[in-house]
Protein backbone atom coordinates (compact mmCIF):
# COMPACT_ATOMS: atom_id res chain seq x y z
CA UNK A 1 0.00 0.00 0.00
CA UNK A 2 1.26 3.53 -0.01
CA UNK A 3 2.67 4.52 3.05
CA UNK A 4 2.37 8.40 4.10
CA UNK A 5 -1.06 10.13 3.31
CA UNK A 6 -1.16 11.24 -0.64
CA UNK A 7 -3.46 13.31 -1.14
CA UNK A 8 -4.14 15.56 2.10
CA UNK A 9 -3.06 18.81 0.55
CA UNK A 10 -4.97 20.21 -2.53
CA UNK A 11 -3.62 19.47 -5.85
CA UNK A 12 -1.10 22.68 -6.56
CA UNK A 13 -1.99 25.16 -9.41
CA UNK A 14 1.17 23.93 -11.09
CA UNK A 15 -0.08 20.27 -10.95
CA UNK A 16 -3.64 20.92 -12.07
CA UNK A 17 -6.68 22.78 -11.66
CA UNK A 18 -6.81 24.07 -7.39
CA UNK A 19 -9.62 22.33 -5.35
CA UNK A 20 -12.37 24.13 -4.70
CA UNK A 21 -31.67 15.26 9.37
CA UNK A 22 -33.03 12.52 9.44
CA UNK A 23 -30.89 10.44 11.39
CA UNK A 24 -30.03 6.26 11.55
CA UNK A 25 -32.22 4.97 14.62
CA UNK A 26 -30.96 1.68 14.39
CA UNK A 27 -27.87 0.43 16.59
CA UNK A 28 -26.03 -2.86 16.49
CA UNK A 29 -24.09 -4.46 18.52
CA UNK A 30 -20.57 -5.92 17.17
CA UNK A 31 -19.08 -9.14 18.59
CA UNK A 32 -15.24 -10.56 18.78
CA UNK A 33 -13.67 -13.96 19.41
CA UNK A 34 -10.43 -13.52 17.90
CA UNK A 35 -7.64 -10.86 16.61
CA UNK A 36 -9.45 -11.20 13.04
CA UNK A 37 -12.68 -9.44 13.85
CA UNK A 38 -14.66 -6.10 14.12
CA UNK A 39 -14.38 -4.12 16.92
CA UNK A 40 -15.80 -4.66 20.06
CA UNK A 41 -18.42 -2.33 19.60
CA UNK A 42 -20.82 -1.92 22.09
CA UNK A 43 -23.17 -0.31 20.00
CA UNK A 44 -22.21 1.50 16.57
CA UNK A 45 -24.72 3.72 14.45
CA UNK A 46 -24.52 4.41 10.91
CA UNK A 47 -23.29 8.37 10.13
CA UNK A 48 -22.54 8.45 6.57
CA UNK A 49 -22.79 6.76 3.08
CA UNK A 50 -21.18 7.54 0.15
CA UNK A 51 -21.80 5.39 -2.73
CA UNK A 52 -19.91 5.53 -6.51
CA UNK A 53 -22.16 3.55 -9.42
CA UNK A 54 -21.26 2.83 -13.04
CA UNK A 55 -24.15 3.55 -15.44
CA UNK A 56 -26.13 0.96 -16.81
CA UNK A 57 -25.29 -0.87 -19.97
CA UNK A 58 -25.36 1.13 -23.38
CA UNK A 59 -24.17 1.33 -26.72
CA UNK A 60 -20.74 1.93 -27.65
CA UNK A 61 -18.69 4.89 -27.78
CA UNK A 62 -16.78 4.49 -30.90
CA UNK A 63 -18.08 3.01 -34.16
CA UNK A 64 -16.77 0.15 -35.55
CA UNK A 65 -18.84 -0.01 -39.00
CA UNK A 66 -20.26 2.83 -40.63
CA UNK A 67 -22.36 5.69 -39.87
CA UNK A 68 -25.83 3.95 -41.14
CA UNK A 69 -24.77 0.20 -39.64
CA UNK A 70 -24.15 1.61 -36.24
CA UNK A 71 -26.92 3.40 -36.50
CA UNK A 72 -29.38 0.51 -37.61
CA UNK A 73 -27.79 -1.69 -35.25
CA UNK A 74 -28.28 0.41 -31.63
CA UNK A 75 -30.90 2.83 -31.58
CA UNK A 76 -33.53 -0.52 -31.39
CA UNK A 77 -31.87 -0.85 -28.34
CA UNK A 78 -31.67 2.88 -26.60
CA UNK A 79 -34.44 2.92 -23.69
CA UNK A 80 -37.87 3.60 -24.86
CA UNK A 81 -37.55 5.47 -21.97
CA UNK A 82 -34.92 8.25 -22.71
CA UNK A 83 -34.85 7.46 -26.48
CA UNK A 84 -34.96 10.63 -29.07
CA UNK A 85 -34.99 8.29 -31.96
CA UNK A 86 -38.37 6.73 -33.30
CA UNK A 87 -39.36 3.06 -34.10
CA UNK A 88 -37.94 3.97 -37.80
CA UNK A 89 -34.69 5.29 -36.32
CA UNK A 90 -35.19 8.89 -37.26
CA UNK A 91 -34.28 11.66 -34.73
CA UNK A 92 -37.25 13.18 -33.20
CA UNK A 93 -35.32 16.02 -31.86
CA UNK A 94 -32.65 17.84 -34.13
CA UNK A 95 -29.28 18.12 -34.01
CA UNK A 96 -27.55 19.72 -31.15
CA UNK A 97 -30.88 19.79 -29.42
CA UNK A 98 -30.42 16.16 -29.17
CA UNK A 99 -28.09 16.63 -25.79
CA UNK A 100 -29.78 19.83 -24.51
CA UNK A 101 -30.52 19.40 -20.84
CA UNK A 102 -34.63 20.32 -22.05
CA UNK A 103 -34.65 17.15 -24.09
CA UNK A 104 -33.16 15.06 -21.18
CA UNK A 105 -35.61 16.55 -18.25
CA UNK A 106 -38.53 16.35 -20.79
CA UNK A 107 -38.30 12.18 -20.39
CA UNK A 108 -37.16 12.34 -16.94
CA UNK A 109 -39.12 10.11 -14.07
CA UNK A 110 -39.05 12.55 -10.78
CA UNK A 111 -35.60 14.16 -11.17
CA UNK A 112 -34.32 17.58 -11.97
CA UNK A 113 -31.04 18.67 -13.16
CA UNK A 114 -29.45 21.22 -10.92
CA UNK A 115 -25.71 22.25 -10.09
CA UNK A 116 -23.86 24.59 -7.44
CA UNK A 117 -20.70 26.43 -7.53
CA UNK A 118 -19.29 23.45 -5.85
CA UNK A 119 -22.04 19.95 -6.31
CA UNK A 120 -19.76 18.64 -3.30
CA UNK A 121 -20.55 21.19 -0.68
CA UNK A 122 -23.85 19.37 0.24
CA UNK A 123 -25.02 22.19 2.23
CA UNK A 124 -24.60 25.05 -0.30
CA UNK A 125 -27.24 26.38 -2.02
CA UNK A 126 -28.35 25.81 -5.50
CA UNK A 127 -27.45 28.23 -8.22
CA UNK A 128 -28.96 26.94 -10.89
CA UNK A 129 -32.78 24.20 -10.76
CA UNK A 130 -34.50 22.71 -14.32
CA UNK A 131 -37.72 23.00 -12.45
CA UNK A 132 -37.51 26.65 -12.37
CA UNK A 133 -35.71 27.22 -15.68
CA UNK A 134 -36.66 28.86 -18.52
CA UNK A 135 -37.03 26.59 -21.78
CA UNK A 136 -34.46 28.62 -23.34
CA UNK A 137 -32.11 28.31 -20.32
CA UNK A 138 -32.46 24.59 -20.27
CA UNK A 139 -31.95 24.64 -24.40
CA UNK A 140 -28.46 26.18 -24.09
CA UNK A 141 -27.78 23.24 -21.41
CA UNK A 142 -25.51 20.59 -23.50
CA UNK A 143 -24.16 17.75 -22.48
CA UNK A 144 -20.77 16.15 -23.22
CA UNK A 145 -21.96 13.29 -25.56
CA UNK A 146 -21.28 11.78 -28.50
CA UNK A 147 -21.79 14.98 -31.10
CA UNK A 148 -20.74 13.01 -34.31
CA UNK A 149 -23.22 9.86 -33.91
CA UNK A 150 -25.66 10.59 -30.97
CA UNK A 151 -26.82 7.51 -31.03
CA UNK A 152 -23.98 5.88 -29.23
CA UNK A 153 -22.63 5.92 -25.46
CA UNK A 154 -27.04 5.70 -24.59
CA UNK A 155 -28.56 4.36 -22.18
CA UNK A 156 -30.35 0.58 -23.26
CA UNK A 157 -33.26 -0.72 -21.79
CA UNK A 158 -30.65 -3.47 -20.70
CA UNK A 159 -29.10 -0.46 -18.61
CA UNK A 160 -32.41 0.70 -17.14
CA UNK A 161 -33.30 -2.47 -15.66
CA UNK A 162 -29.34 -2.57 -13.78
CA UNK A 163 -30.00 0.58 -12.14
CA UNK A 164 -33.19 0.09 -11.10
CA UNK A 165 -31.96 -2.93 -9.47
CA UNK A 166 -29.33 -1.13 -7.87
CA UNK A 167 -32.14 1.41 -6.32
CA UNK A 168 -34.21 -1.43 -5.15
CA UNK A 169 -31.49 -2.72 -3.43
CA UNK A 170 -30.10 0.83 -1.37
CA UNK A 171 -33.55 0.78 -0.59
CA UNK A 172 -34.16 -2.50 0.79
CA UNK A 173 -30.70 -1.84 2.77
CA UNK A 174 -30.33 1.56 3.83
CA UNK A 175 -34.72 2.29 3.81
CA UNK A 176 -35.76 -1.21 5.21
CA UNK A 177 -32.98 -2.67 6.94
CA UNK A 178 -30.77 0.02 8.46
CA UNK A 179 -33.28 2.81 8.58
CA UNK A 180 -30.13 5.58 7.65
CA UNK A 181 -32.86 7.09 4.87
CA UNK A 182 -36.19 7.85 5.86
CA UNK A 183 -39.15 5.65 4.36
CA UNK A 184 -41.14 9.28 2.40
CA UNK A 185 -38.43 11.31 0.63
CA UNK A 186 -38.82 14.80 1.90
CA UNK A 187 -37.66 17.46 -0.32
CA UNK A 188 -37.17 19.98 2.92
CA UNK A 189 -36.03 17.91 5.33
CA UNK A 190 -33.98 15.09 2.99
CA UNK A 191 -30.21 13.80 3.81
CA UNK A 192 -29.63 12.13 0.01
CA UNK A 193 -27.88 14.25 -2.23
CA UNK A 194 -27.17 13.20 -5.65
CA UNK A 195 -23.67 14.20 -7.99
CA UNK A 196 -23.54 13.16 -11.49
CA UNK A 197 -21.24 13.61 -14.54
CA UNK A 198 -22.71 15.93 -17.56
CA UNK A 199 -23.67 13.01 -19.96
CA UNK A 200 -27.05 11.46 -20.39
CA UNK A 201 -26.22 7.89 -19.65
CA UNK A 202 -25.35 9.25 -16.01
CA UNK A 203 -27.94 11.22 -15.36
CA UNK A 204 -30.50 8.57 -16.63
CA UNK A 205 -28.69 6.15 -14.45
CA UNK A 206 -29.45 8.33 -11.72
CA UNK A 207 -32.98 8.66 -12.24
CA UNK A 208 -32.93 4.43 -12.82
CA UNK A 209 -31.76 4.94 -9.11
CA UNK A 210 -33.97 6.70 -7.57
CA UNK A 211 -37.03 5.50 -9.53
CA UNK A 212 -37.23 2.41 -6.97
CA UNK A 213 -34.83 4.33 -4.41
CA UNK A 214 -37.60 6.61 -3.79
CA UNK A 215 -40.34 5.75 -5.91
CA UNK A 216 -42.97 8.50 -6.49
CA UNK A 217 -45.66 7.16 -4.03
CA UNK A 218 -42.93 7.82 -1.32
CA UNK A 219 -42.68 11.18 -2.18
CA UNK A 220 -43.80 14.09 0.07
CA UNK A 221 -45.94 16.10 -2.74
CA UNK A 222 -44.77 14.22 -5.48
CA UNK A 223 -41.17 15.88 -5.04
CA UNK A 224 -38.27 15.80 -7.67
CA UNK A 225 -35.55 15.28 -6.40
CA UNK A 226 -32.43 17.43 -7.29
CA UNK A 227 -29.46 15.50 -9.36
CA UNK A 228 -26.05 17.87 -8.67
CA UNK A 229 -24.38 17.97 -12.42
CA UNK A 230 -21.14 18.55 -13.32
CA UNK A 231 -21.35 20.63 -16.24
CA UNK A 232 -18.15 20.99 -16.94
CA UNK A 233 -15.16 20.73 -14.87
CA UNK A 234 -15.93 17.10 -12.96
CA UNK A 235 -13.25 15.09 -10.41
CA UNK A 236 -15.83 11.99 -11.61
CA UNK A 237 -13.77 11.60 -14.81
CA UNK A 238 -10.26 11.31 -15.11
CA UNK A 239 -10.46 10.54 -18.67
CA UNK A 240 -11.88 14.36 -19.02
CA UNK A 241 -9.93 15.93 -17.19
CA UNK A 242 -6.61 14.40 -17.80
CA UNK A 243 -7.96 15.58 -22.05
CA UNK A 244 -9.70 18.90 -20.97
CA UNK A 245 -8.51 20.50 -17.56
CA UNK A 246 -5.06 19.45 -16.14
CA UNK A 247 -2.31 18.73 -18.00
CA UNK A 248 0.34 17.41 -15.89
CA UNK A 249 -2.58 14.73 -15.50
CA UNK A 250 -2.62 14.06 -19.16
CA UNK A 251 1.14 14.24 -19.09
CA UNK A 252 1.70 11.42 -16.17
CA UNK A 253 -1.58 9.18 -18.01
CA UNK A 254 0.44 9.02 -21.00
CA UNK A 255 3.77 8.13 -19.05
CA UNK A 256 2.30 6.08 -16.81
CA UNK A 257 -0.12 3.63 -19.85
CA UNK A 258 3.17 3.61 -22.28
CA UNK A 259 4.94 2.29 -19.03
CA UNK A 260 2.08 -0.31 -18.56
CA UNK A 261 1.98 -1.06 -21.89
CA UNK A 262 5.21 -2.23 -21.47
CA UNK A 263 5.23 -4.22 -18.52
CA UNK A 264 1.91 -6.43 -20.26
CA UNK A 265 3.93 -6.65 -23.76
CA UNK A 266 4.67 -10.27 -23.49
CA UNK A 267 0.41 -10.90 -23.21
CA UNK A 268 0.73 -11.88 -26.95
CA UNK A 269 -3.03 -13.34 -27.00
CA UNK A 270 -4.68 -9.78 -26.47
CA UNK A 271 -2.92 -8.57 -29.64
CA UNK A 272 -4.28 -11.40 -31.16
CA UNK A 273 -7.67 -11.15 -30.04
CA UNK A 274 -7.78 -7.34 -30.43
CA UNK A 275 -6.86 -7.67 -34.36
CA UNK A 276 -9.81 -10.67 -34.72
CA UNK A 277 -11.80 -7.95 -33.81
CA UNK A 278 -10.39 -5.25 -35.98
CA UNK A 279 -10.24 -7.53 -39.20
CA UNK A 280 -13.93 -9.07 -38.67
CA UNK A 281 -14.83 -5.61 -38.76
CA UNK A 282 -12.43 -3.98 -41.85
CA UNK A 283 -10.77 -1.24 -39.32
CA UNK A 284 -7.30 -0.21 -39.77
CA UNK A 285 -7.65 2.63 -38.16
CA UNK A 286 -9.67 3.73 -34.68
CA UNK A 287 -9.43 7.27 -32.50
CA UNK A 288 -8.03 5.48 -29.83
CA UNK A 289 -5.89 2.74 -28.38
CA UNK A 290 -6.96 -0.38 -30.54
CA UNK A 291 -7.69 -2.38 -27.19
CA UNK A 292 -10.32 0.60 -26.00
CA UNK A 293 -12.30 0.91 -28.84
CA UNK A 294 -12.32 -3.02 -29.37
CA UNK A 295 -12.66 -3.68 -25.68
CA UNK A 296 -15.86 -1.08 -25.59
CA UNK A 297 -17.51 -2.59 -28.92
CA UNK A 298 -17.50 -5.92 -27.74
CA UNK A 299 -18.58 -5.09 -24.04
CA UNK A 300 -21.90 -3.68 -25.76
CA UNK A 301 -22.45 -6.38 -28.27
CA UNK A 302 -22.13 -9.58 -26.42
CA UNK A 303 -24.44 -8.15 -23.87
CA UNK A 304 -27.30 -6.94 -26.53
CA UNK A 305 -28.95 -9.34 -29.01
CA UNK A 306 -29.05 -8.75 -33.11
CA UNK A 307 -25.36 -7.19 -32.78
CA UNK A 308 -22.59 -8.21 -35.17
CA UNK A 309 -19.91 -10.05 -33.83
CA UNK A 310 -17.15 -12.16 -35.41
CA UNK A 311 -18.06 -15.88 -35.09
CA UNK A 312 -16.50 -17.45 -32.18
CA UNK A 313 -15.87 -14.29 -30.43
CA UNK A 314 -17.69 -15.33 -26.76
CA UNK A 315 -17.76 -13.62 -23.03
CA UNK A 316 -14.48 -15.85 -22.47
CA UNK A 317 -12.36 -13.93 -24.67
CA UNK A 318 -14.01 -10.87 -23.47
CA UNK A 319 -13.42 -11.19 -20.05
CA UNK A 320 -9.50 -11.82 -21.38
CA UNK A 321 -9.75 -8.31 -22.89
CA UNK A 322 -11.52 -7.00 -19.64
CA UNK A 323 -8.67 -8.08 -17.16
CA UNK A 324 -6.03 -7.24 -19.23
CA UNK A 325 -7.35 -3.53 -19.67
CA UNK A 326 -7.99 -3.50 -15.54
CA UNK A 327 -4.50 -4.24 -15.31
CA UNK A 328 -3.19 -1.47 -17.90
CA UNK A 329 -5.77 1.20 -16.17
CA UNK A 330 -4.86 0.27 -12.53
CA UNK A 331 -1.13 0.37 -13.40
CA UNK A 332 -1.45 3.97 -15.16
CA UNK A 333 -4.22 4.91 -12.34
CA UNK A 334 -1.70 4.30 -9.28
CA UNK A 335 1.92 3.82 -10.66
CA UNK A 336 2.89 5.88 -7.83
CA UNK A 337 1.72 8.26 -4.93
CA UNK A 338 1.78 11.38 -7.18
CA UNK A 339 -0.15 9.20 -9.68
CA UNK A 340 -3.77 8.61 -7.64
CA UNK A 341 -2.92 11.87 -6.26
CA UNK A 342 -3.66 12.93 -10.01
CA UNK A 343 -5.89 10.78 -11.04
CA UNK A 344 -8.59 11.10 -7.82
CA UNK A 345 -6.97 12.92 -5.15
CA UNK A 346 -10.17 15.88 -5.52
CA UNK A 347 -12.26 13.27 -4.80
CA UNK A 348 -10.66 12.07 -1.69
CA UNK A 349 -9.82 15.44 -0.26
CA UNK A 350 -14.11 15.92 -0.59
CA UNK A 351 -15.38 12.44 0.42
CA UNK A 352 -13.03 12.49 3.36
CA UNK A 353 -14.02 15.87 4.47
CA UNK A 354 -17.72 14.59 4.04
CA UNK A 355 -16.99 11.48 6.52
CA UNK A 356 -14.99 13.79 9.11
CA UNK A 357 -18.13 15.84 9.48
CA UNK A 358 -20.87 15.10 11.87
CA UNK A 359 -23.39 15.76 9.22
CA UNK A 360 -25.61 12.81 8.28
CA UNK A 361 -26.00 11.88 4.50
CA UNK A 362 -26.12 9.50 1.77
CA UNK A 363 -23.94 11.10 -1.04
CA UNK A 364 -24.28 9.17 -4.24
CA UNK A 365 -22.07 9.79 -7.65
CA UNK A 366 -23.33 8.53 -10.78
CA UNK A 367 -20.56 8.13 -12.77
CA UNK A 368 -18.00 5.59 -15.18
CA UNK A 369 -15.90 2.24 -15.09
CA UNK A 370 -12.67 4.62 -14.84
CA UNK A 371 -14.06 6.00 -11.60
CA UNK A 372 -14.53 3.18 -10.17
CA UNK A 373 -11.32 1.65 -10.69
CA UNK A 374 -9.81 4.98 -9.50
CA UNK A 375 -11.95 4.33 -5.96
CA UNK A 376 -10.31 0.43 -6.24
CA UNK A 377 -6.95 1.83 -6.68
CA UNK A 378 -7.55 3.93 -3.71
CA UNK A 379 -8.37 1.14 -1.31
CA UNK A 380 -5.94 -1.27 -2.69
CA UNK A 381 -2.78 1.25 -3.19
CA UNK A 382 -0.52 -0.52 -5.86
CA UNK A 383 -1.03 -3.75 -4.18
CA UNK A 384 -4.07 -3.77 -6.86
CA UNK A 385 -1.19 -4.43 -9.68
CA UNK A 386 -0.70 -7.59 -8.19
CA UNK A 387 -4.65 -9.14 -7.88
CA UNK A 388 -7.31 -10.20 -10.65
CA UNK A 389 -9.53 -7.75 -10.64
CA UNK A 390 -12.12 -7.49 -12.79
CA UNK A 391 -13.40 -4.91 -15.37
CA UNK A 392 -16.27 -2.77 -13.18
CA UNK A 393 -19.56 -4.21 -14.94
CA UNK A 394 -22.09 -1.88 -16.13
CA UNK A 395 -24.52 -1.26 -13.01
CA UNK A 396 -21.52 -1.74 -10.52
CA UNK A 397 -21.38 0.03 -7.18
CA UNK A 398 -19.21 1.03 -4.06
CA UNK A 399 -20.09 1.74 -0.94
CA UNK A 400 -18.24 3.12 1.49
CA UNK A 401 -20.28 2.89 5.45
CA UNK A 402 -18.94 5.03 8.04
CA UNK A 403 -19.97 3.76 11.37
CA UNK A 404 -19.50 5.36 14.76
CA UNK A 405 -19.01 3.55 17.77
CA UNK A 406 -21.41 4.62 20.92
CA UNK A 407 -18.38 4.28 23.56
CA UNK A 408 -16.05 6.24 22.12
CA UNK A 409 -16.96 7.72 19.46
CA UNK A 410 -14.57 6.57 16.88
CA UNK A 411 -15.90 6.34 12.88
CA UNK A 412 -14.91 2.97 11.41
CA UNK A 413 -15.46 2.06 7.31
CA UNK A 414 -16.49 -0.43 5.50
CA UNK A 415 -16.40 -0.62 1.78
CA UNK A 416 -18.91 -2.32 -0.43
CA UNK A 417 -18.51 -3.70 -4.07
CA UNK A 418 -22.09 -4.86 -5.08
CA UNK A 419 -23.67 -5.50 -2.07
CA UNK A 420 -20.53 -7.76 -0.63
CA UNK A 421 -17.98 -6.26 1.94
CA UNK A 422 -13.97 -5.68 0.29
CA UNK A 423 -11.95 -7.33 2.70
CA UNK A 424 -8.93 -4.25 1.75
CA UNK A 425 -7.70 -4.24 5.23
CA UNK A 426 -5.37 -6.87 6.48
CA UNK A 427 -7.80 -9.37 5.26
CA UNK A 428 -10.39 -7.14 7.24
CA UNK A 429 -13.50 -5.45 5.77
CA UNK A 430 -13.82 -2.34 8.25
CA UNK A 431 -10.77 0.29 8.76
CA UNK A 432 -10.74 3.15 11.48
CA UNK A 433 -11.21 6.62 9.81
CA UNK A 434 -8.09 7.26 11.12
CA UNK A 435 -5.91 4.61 9.24
CA UNK A 436 -8.16 5.15 6.30
CA UNK A 437 -6.89 8.74 6.36
CA UNK A 438 -2.90 7.84 7.50
CA UNK A 439 -3.29 5.41 4.26
CA UNK A 440 -4.75 7.86 2.18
Amino acid sequence: MFGKAWFTLPLSISACIPLFAWQCRRRYTARCDGDDCEPQWTAAELVHVHIFHRHGQRSPWYPMTGHEDEKATWVPHISKQYSSFTHDQQQSVPSPHIHSWQNIVDKLRGISLAYKHDNWDTNAPKIFDSSTASYESLSAHLTTDNAEHPFLGQLTDKGVAELERVGSHLRNRYVSELQFLPAEYDATDSNLHYHSTNMARTIQSADCVLHTLYPMDTRKHGASIPLHVDRDLTYLNPGRMSRSFCPRLKEKADQNFQHAIDVLSTEHRIEHLTDWVMRHFQVDEVPHRDIDVVFDAMSCRLSHDNTERPHGFETEHLGQLGRYMTKLHTIGMSLDRESLKLFWGNVIFKMLRLMKSEDRRMVVSSCHDNSLLCVLCSVYGSDIHTMHVEWPAYGSFIVFEVWKTADDGKKYVKVLYNGKPLKAFNGQDFVSLQQLEDQW
